[in-house]
């Protein structure tokens, strides 16, 4: 049986209280890491580490797929500065 959707993984959580008991934080050491690559002029290793630091900061779009229909035309609904 699954476990209920937004129910704590328990894996997850104990990973998480292992790495605050030994004062470790992977994404601060990341962007040490990243840091220390990109002075040192390794530009493309420094990049890759970005990018896996990008997914905490900033969401993955899903990707659409629309099929033409004249049947059933596709309808959007646009609203931009929140109202």
């Amino acid at each position: 049986m699954a476990r209920p959707k937004g129910s704590k993984n328990k894996v997850s959580s104990e990973a998480r209280l292992k790495l605050a008991r030994l004062k470790c934080d992977p994404i601060e050491r990341a962007v040490k890491c990243a840091n220390i690559l990109f002075d040192d002029g390794q530009i493309n290793e420094a990049g890759k580490m970005y990018l896996e630091l990008i997914n905490y900061v900033a969401p993955k779009l899903k990707a659409m797929e629309i099929s033409q229909d004249a049947e059933n035309p596709v309808s959007f609904n646009i609203t931009l500065g929140g109202q």
